[in-house]
């Protein structure tokens, strides 16, 4: 072979990681980038994206790796860094603490986090001292740690007179955040390698796919990748990984005491998988010696020390909950909320896990310890999340802080996997059956809108908006799948329509609601109510002969103002809480009108009202206003 054509096959060899690092390079520095690149930035980061997938992938076909998944999965990730890099978000929310920490110590030499604080916009809690007389940072210090090489890289070609070495920025912000999706990467390649101990790579491959684009963790890779969760997803990963490790040497120890020490130093809160991996070890062929386990538990406290330091320095005091005494309430956990709920529920936010979790049961058979440890953490770190007080996590995409559990769902999904192959292939007729389901729900659907009146009889007929209609009329009647066991324990207990639960699972009770029909009326509604109809003004409802229900979540008992805005022909009777409050009449043209709801009706929690039109006679609602009395 010529030495040209030589160079060429190299050049082609590492033409995708060339393509991947000069995506890095334009997205990490794009104001110093020249004119000409800027002016086209966007165009140049969608271009060297897929160009270095496109090469990735074409370079998998022709060489063959040993292990093919393991290399399309890599290929998959220059996509991700140009989401990461064309959208606007870097540090922000609970990043700011996370950030502020490495910036303090790389640039200012300290831990005084007032000018972090300020300039990247704290919460105001954060800037009442301690005892010790420092401003609170309740956050780990490993994702700061895991940051510093490339922070620190960065602020070096700002000393050589590249940008101005503030410690703050674009470079800065971007740099952290290209770590964070790679460690999140990491984690999907380690839950890849994990899941092969128990599964064959085509499900493997499957379930690390779906665990990273099926849950939250490819948000925290691109949308929040200053927090700290998919650097938590790829310790747990990691450690999990190194706990099947046969060989048994000091390294060996050593090493799984490092990762468990990265555990619990990126997120404390994992540390519940740590007993997991001891499972995993004793289920193994060798048992562990207790010397190798004394030195990997000594290892760990040495990575774990620097977190231990930073309590002392900050709070006083070596070991606590940072957050305060009442963040944990154990006596009253919100178990079925944190697993089902509307607002963030783990298994109604990311459906895929409730077949990672059958997969658990699946493995109980084939490797009882392991599956029943891992089963065991998830039980723990459930409880735990549960009785956070603000279980939903506040401001989260799905339950992010179940970063950790993201490993054992990838097995049992993998198992599961395995386990529904064999099933398809002898059910064929049933699987393509389930497949066309489809086709005749749509039909069905149609006709009932059809019949209803709700499309045009003789005319165009949107799609789009058919689709949406007949979804609503499915809903109803059967409310979110992914959420029946917390939705039919909760109509069981009260009652009310499975469609409810989205509001009550929640718990997210208000002082003021307002109900605009068509447009923030979807948690709401109950019984009794047309379709949305557009008119020239208003979309409206009609009420139903029967009468309609509307529920509200409200904080605590006061007296209320209602306010109704639509038109009746005739009163409009109105039972609260199964009292009648009195009637209103919004007239054959349409008006508003106000009653008041007194205290003694209104309960904390979910509260029912009724509208019941006048016999024989139509009503139609455009809006709904709960107003708290004293309030605008």
């Amino acid at each position: 072979m010529t030495a040209p054509r030589q160079t060429l096959r190299r050049a082609a060899r590492f033409a995708p990681e060339v393509a991947l690092a000069a995506l890095v390079l334009v997205g990490v520095f794009r104001p110093q980038l020249p004119t000409f690149l800027r002016a086209h930035w966007v165009a140049s980061v969608a271009f060297l994206g897929v160009t270095a997938a496109a090469l990735k992938l074409l370079r998998l076909w022709c060489s063959r790796p040993a292990d093919p998944y393991l290399a399309a999965l890599r290929a998959v990730f220059p996509l991700v860094l140009m989401m990461l890099y064309l959208q606007p978000q870097r540090v922000a929310s609970d990043g700011v603490y996370y950030f502020a920490t490495l910036r303090s110590l790389v640039v200012d030499g300290d831990l005084d986090f007032q000018n972090e604080y300020r300039i990247l916009g704290a919460s105001g809690a954060h800037f009442q001292p301690t005892a010790t007389g420092r401003l609170p940072n309740a956050f780990s210090v490993g994702p700061a740690l895991v940051w510093a090489p490339a922070y620190l890289l960065v602020h070096g070609l700002g000393y050589l007179g590249l940008f101005r070495p503030t410690g703050f920025g674009y470079p800065y912000f971007t740099a952290v955040s290209t770590v964070t999706a790679m460690g999140g990467l990491l984690g999907v390649l380690w839950l890849y390698r994990l899941v092969r101990r128990y599964s064959e790579p085509p499900a493997a491959f499957l379930s690390a796919l779906l665990i990273w684009w099926g849950t939250f963790h490819i948000w925290y890779m691109v949308f929040e990748p200053s927090m700290s969760h998919a650097l938590g997803m790829a310790s747990v990963s990691g450690f999990l990984l190194l706990s099947h490790h046969s060989a048994r040497s000091r390294w060996d120890f050593a090493l799984l005491g490092l990762a468990a020490g990265m555990v619990i130093l990126i997120r404390w809160q994992n540390a519940v998988f740590l007993p997991a991996g001891l499972g995993i070890l004793w289920a193994g062929e060798a048992r562990p010696k207790w010397s190798g386990l004394s030195l990997a538990a000594l290892t760990a406290l040495a990575v774990f020390l620097p977190q231990i330091v930073f309590w002392r320095l900050i709070y006083g005091e070596y070991f606590l909950v940072p957050q305060g005494g009442g963040y944990l309430l154990w006596s009253a956990p919100g178990l079925e909320a944190v697993l089902f709920s509307s607002r963030h529920g783990l298994l109604s936010w990311s459906p895929v896990l409730w077949l990672g979790l059958a997969g658990l049961f699946f493995l109980l058979r084939k490797t009882p310890l392991a599956a029943a440890s891992l089963l065991s953490a998830l039980a723990v770190t459930t409880y735990i999340n549960a009785a956070v007080f603000d279980w939903w996590a506040g401001a989260s995409f799905g339950a992010r802080r179940f970063d950790g559990a993201l490993a054992a769902f990838g097995i049992g999904l993998g198992a599961a996997i395995e386990r529904l192959v064999p099933w398809v292939r002898k059910h064929g007729l049933l699987v393509v059956s389930l497949a066309l389901a489809p086709f005749l729900l749509w039909n069905m659907g149609l006709m009932e809108l059809y019949s209803r009146g709700t499309m045009a009889l003789d005319g165009a007929v949107s799609f789009r908006q058919a689709a949406n209609d007949s979804l609503e009329l499915a809903y109803r009647r059967t409310g979110y799948p992914f959420s029946w066991p917390g939705a039919l324990a909760w109509r069981y207990r009260s009652g009310l329509p499975l469609s409810t639960y989205d509001l009550a699972g929640a718990r997210y009770l208000s002082h003021n609601v307002d109900v605009r029909m068509g447009d923030t009326d979807a948690l709401h509604l109950g019984r009794g109510w047309s379709l949305p109809q557009r008119e020239r003004e208003h979309t409206v409802r009609e009420i139903d002969r029967q009468g309609a229900s509307v529920y509200v979540a409200l904080r605590e008992p006061a007296s209320y103002e209602l306010e109704i805005t639509g038109r009746s022909e005739g009163p409009l009777s109105l039972i609260f809480q199964e009292r009648r409050v009195g009637s209103v009449d919004l007239g054959e043209k349409g008006g508003a009108a106000k009653i008041s709801l007194p205290r003694e009706s209104v309960v904390a929690g979910l509260n029912e009202l009724v509208l019941l039109p006048a016999p024989g006679r139509r009503a139609f609602v455009s809006r709904l206003s709960f107003i708290r009395a004293g309030e605008p």
